[in-house]
């Protein structure tokens, strides 16, 4: 990253090779490896604490290990954080089908819209997941300070519990990762797996990223 901005893999040790895949794909700095000890909230909250010690300008990215980056992952990442709203303080490099199903039909709506009028970037009040995620390093001290308050959520969900109506998430359009659609090692709080079918509505990159923000409301 041009601006000093640093990238940390999560990641399982059964999914290693994946992990450094993108550690090469990504220019990552560092992987936060967990054997089954720590889960995935808590290897989630080892990376933003990394970045707490660790990046001080630009972006903190933390991408998870199953994310699938586009060729040209890194120029167009430092092309869309240099574009990032200004009122945006996380921005969400991915945007899924199928989880949350609770918002699917307004996620739809807002990628309609934003598709036909060429916005390159979703902005709402949630975070719907933590795929691959950035955020600007002068609130990470903040997050990692915050975040063990949610520790009952998903990680997604307790960073958008951390942000509050403080701090805005926006989605890049197109996604600049997709997801495996593989079988799934993690589980919701209930228990059951993740359901199939969790890959980005659109995947690409753009040549101008300053454009309009499509509103996403999912209150």
């Amino acid at each position: 990253m041009t601006d000093g901005s640093h990238t940390v893999i999560v990641a399982h040790t059964s999914r290693i090779t994946w992990a450094h895949q993108l550690q090469t794909t990504t220019n990552a700095t560092q992987i936060c490896m967990d054997d089954g000890t720590l889960g995935c909230f808590n290897n989630h909250l080892t990376a933003w604490q990394w970045h707490e010690a660790n990046s001080f300008h630009g972006w903190a990215i933390v991408v998870e290990d199953d994310a699938l980056p586009i060729p040209d992952f890194t120029h167009q990442l430092d092309l869309a954080l240099t574009a990032a709203p200004p009122d945006a303080s996380i921005i969400s490099l991915y945007l899924g089908k199928a989880r949350p199903p609770q918002y699917q039909t307004h996620v739809a709506t807002a990628v309609s819209h934003a598709l036909d009028d060429n916005h390159a970037w979703i902005i709402s009040r949630r975070l719907l997941s933590a795929v691959a995620v950035a955020i600007r390093t002068d609130l990470v001290a903040s997050l990692a300070a915050h975040l063990h308050r949610f520790r009952d959520l998903d990680i997604d969900e307790a960073i958008t519990g951390w942000a509050g109506y403080k701090h805005m998430t926006a989605y890049t359009m197109p996604s600049l990762v997709d997801h495996r659609d593989t079988p799934t090692i993690a589980y919701h709080r209930d228990g059951q797996p993740r359901p199939p079918g969790r890959t980005a509505y659109v995947v690409g990159g753009r040549t101008n990223w300053n454009t309009p923000a499509t509103p996403m409301r999912l209150e």
